[in-house]
């Protein structure tokens, strides 16, 4: 299944929090995982409820946009294959961008989520515990234990080759508050542009993020439009089930220039509608953005040789306590990786 048929399997904040409890609804411990392109359901026990409710959830969500959900866009581990694979994931070795540095942080906000729902257990607790420590560990040795590799900053350094006016001449705004957002807000901010303002959904939130930065401007989110159609560059970052820029409001959004805007598509499904286009226009997908910035051949052989020796740890330490590790991991991705996972439980 290609990745527009995918796009819309990621929910938002309040699906996740129907599908976290909907999972969970017999008792096992679980962890609803939810990053930039994929959403997981991760368990600890015997029970193949959460993996039956999780599947029968996706594809209520692929058929709700005019889709299927093939078997193909379903990825199943079991034990410690899903222990190492929430390893890669924790890592950022299953990332879009690979070794991106938000990507722990959204595990651990997942986890803890799903903690203070009283959804986990102490032995899952100690199983993310465990991962997330080791996950450090990785990254440091790895050599990309670093805050820059995000896609927020990756799109800031193309859109900076990209653009054809001075940065003190440019107007850029960002809409989102979520990590994509303020990555690219702090990215941005390097270039010292004429002028750097955000939007979000929640004004506050906005506020929040500007007031934070200094010299940031708040755009209230009912000015949204106007202030996209003003903009030289417009980094879009939200979480929306509907695109905010189609082929219907486009000519609205964007102005006759002299220079082209340019748009930075870093939204979870795309908030720019893939067969937009205007001659005053240029946009960058998500897609084009990560063939940019690729993670080198060096760094990751040793994240993998050093993600082996943190699962064998992880492991021995559960050995050591006669604890048996039954973790069961399901999962679906907005963009299938080339080295794609088994397709059944091992």
């Amino acid at each position: 299944m290609g990745a527009a048929q995918l796009m819309h399997l990621i929910p938002d904040a309040v699906e996740t929090e129907r599908l976290q409890f909907a999972i969970s609804r017999d008792g096992t411990p679980t962890v609803l995982l939810v990053t930039c392109n994929r959403v997981e359901c991760v368990w600890l026990g015997e029970s193949s409820s959460p993996d039956d409710v999780f599947v029968d959830c996706m594809r209520e969500r692929a058929a709700a946009h005019g889709g299927a959900l093939l078997e193909t866009a379903i990825v199943r581990y079991e034990g410690l294959e899903a222990l190492r694979h929430l390893l890669r994931v924790a890592t950022g070795l299953e990332s879009q961008l690979q070794g991106d540095s938000d990507i722990l942080g959204q595990v651990r906000i997942s986890w803890a989520a799903a903690r203070s729902q009283g959804f986990t257990s102490t032995a899952l607790d100690r199983v993310f515990e465990r991962v997330v420590n080791s996950t450090r560990h990785v990254r440091l040795h790895a050599g990309f234990d670093d805050a820059s590799r995000t896609i927020g900053r990756a799109a800031a350094d193309v859109l900076a080759e990209r653009l054809d006016t001075p940065w003190q001449e440019t107007r850029v705004l960002v809409l989102g508050s979520g990590a994509a957002a303020t990555s690219a807000l702090d990215a941005l901010q390097r270039y010292e542009p004429a002028e750097l303002a955000v939007s979000s959904r929640t004004d506050a939130r906005a506020e929040d993020v500007a007031r934070k930065r200094g010299n940031v401007r708040c755009v209230a989110w009912s000015d949204r439009e106007p202030a996209i159609a003003n903009a030289d560059v417009v980094v879009f970052a939200l979480r929306t089930e509907q695109p905010l820029a189609s082929e219907h409001n486009v000519s609205s959004l964007v102005t006759e220039r002299a220079n082209r805007a340019l748009w930075a598509d870093l939204g979870m499904p795309p908030n720019v509608q893939p067969t937009v286009q205007h001659d005053s226009l240029e946009i960058l997908s998500l897609g084009t953005l990560m063939t940019w910035r690729e993670l080198e051949v060096a760094s990751a052989d040793r994240a993998l040789a050093a993600l082996e020796r943190e699962h064998d740890l992880i492991v021995s330490h559960f050995e050591r306590r006669r604890q048996r590790l039954t973790v069961g991991a399901t999962g679906a991705s907005r963009v299938p990786r080339e080295a794609a996972a088994p397709q059944s439980w091992r």
